[in-house]
This record gives C-alpha cells, sequence and structure tokens, in this order.
C-alpha cells in the first residue's frame, strides 16, 4: 500500500471517530438527566414510550435501554409528538400526556388541560391543571379581555378592534368558536364576526395557521 493510500484510509478513520464523538455527544445532550425527573409509560402507545413530569417524551424503539427524547412538533403553539396507538399514527399534545400521567383531576368529567402561566412550552407538571372546557374558556376570554385593557396598539378609527384582536378572533374561529360567542367577547356585532370570517374585513391580517401554509 503506497503512501497516498495510508493517508486516505487514516483520514477515513479520523472522520469516523470523529463522527463517532459527535453522535456520542449529541445523544448525551438529548438524554441529559434531570435530576428530580420522573418517567412513567405511556399506556395507550402500541410501543414503548415514556413521559416525564418534565414534559419530556421518550422512546425507546431504537435504544432498548435508555431510550431516546423524541423531538416534539408544534401545532398552534402547542408541542405534539406522533406514535403508533390502537394500530394507527396518531398525534399527542405533549402537555395532555403529561397531565395523563403526573396530574391528578378534582373531577371526573374535567377534560382540558390549561398551562397556569400561559406558556405552551412549558409543560412541566406543576404547570398544568385539568379543567373543564367552560373553564378554559372563561379564563382565556378574561386573559384577552386583560390584554385588550393593557393595548397600547392604536385601534382603527372605524372599528372598535384592532389587530391583536382580529388575530384571536381568527383563530378562535378556526377552533370552532361560535361567532355569537366571539361577539360578546369583543363587544361588537355578530355581523362583524361574520364579515371578519369572510374576508370582507380585516382580510390583511393572517393567522399563524395560515402564515404557514
Amino acid at each position: 500500500m503506497n503512501s497516498s493510500h495510508q493517508v486516505n484510509n487514516i483520514f477515513i478513520y479520523l472522520q469516523f471517530e470523529l463522527l463517532l464523538i459527535n453522535i456520542s455527544i449529541f445523544m448525551k445532550r438529548r438524554l441529559r438527566k434531570i435530576e428530580d425527573e420522573v418517567w412513567k409509560i405511556i399506556p395507550y402507545a402500541d410501543k414503548h414510550y415514556e413521559a416525564s413530569n418534565y414534559g419530556r417524551i421518550k422512546s425507546f424503539c431504537y435504544d432498548k435501554e435508555e431510550g431516546r427524547v423524541v423531538k416534539p412538533g408544534v401545532i398552534k403553539g402547542f408541542l405534539n409528538v406522533s406514535f403508533m396507538s390502537e394500530g394507527k399514527k396518531k398525534s399527542f399534545l405533549v402537555h395532555k400526556l403529561t397531565a395523563d400521567l403526573f396530574v391528578d383531576k378534582t373531577n371526573p368529567e374535567q377534560d382540558t388541560v390549561i398551562h397556569l402561566d400561559w406558556n405552551k412550552s412549558n409543560n412541566h407538571y406543576t404547570n398544568l391543571e385539568w379543567v373543564m372546557k367552560e373553564e378554559a374558556y372563561k379564563r382565556m376570554f378574561e386573559r384577552i379581555h386583560e390584554k385588550r385593557r393593557n393595548s397600547k396598539e392604536k385601534i382603527i378609527t372605524y372599528s372598535k378592534l384592532n389587530a391583536d384582536d382580529v388575530t384571536r378572533i381568527k383563530s378562535m374561529l378556526s377552533r370552532g368558536i361560535t361567532q355569537n360567542v366571539i361577539a360578546k367577547l369583543f363587544c361588537v356585532s355578530e355581523m362583524q364576526i361574520t364579515r371578519i370570517k369572510r374576508g370582507e374585513n380585516w382580510s390583511h391580517i393572517k393567522t399563524p395557521e395560515e402564515v404557514a401554509v
């Protein structure tokens, strides 16, 4: 073997070793230990998945012993993961997975999980709470009213609404909240909400979902 081949082989070997080191560093970063983190098996996953009280999800599909922390996606600002359940690939909200395993309900009919600090990325179990859907809507409406009171944005002269309001209205419409409820919340006529929905008014305002498309 001539010297050029030897140099080439050494170079390939060093590249391979560097790759292994980088993979090792990457995996350690993903699997960093948190002292008081507790893991529980997700019972409705077809394969071995676990959720932690910190809102992390771990898959054991490739690493049977340690598992790998799953990188979540984002749906309307909420973190989500996908895995097989009952033979079908389904998407699950991380905060609801965490609450299922670590947060007790005070009422068996509670079906909605809220973030106490309003931060959708903070899925630590102490930041989550089970409530009735009506309670969640009431809380959201109070939050919107508070933001409107504190808003310093200039309001368009021919409307009681501002750009932030319209963005919220469009998001609420996309989630199926009725126009009558939205109109009462923002103290405008139901016809004004209808015109926003049709795109007759405020058509230049896009929701994050519309921008993504």
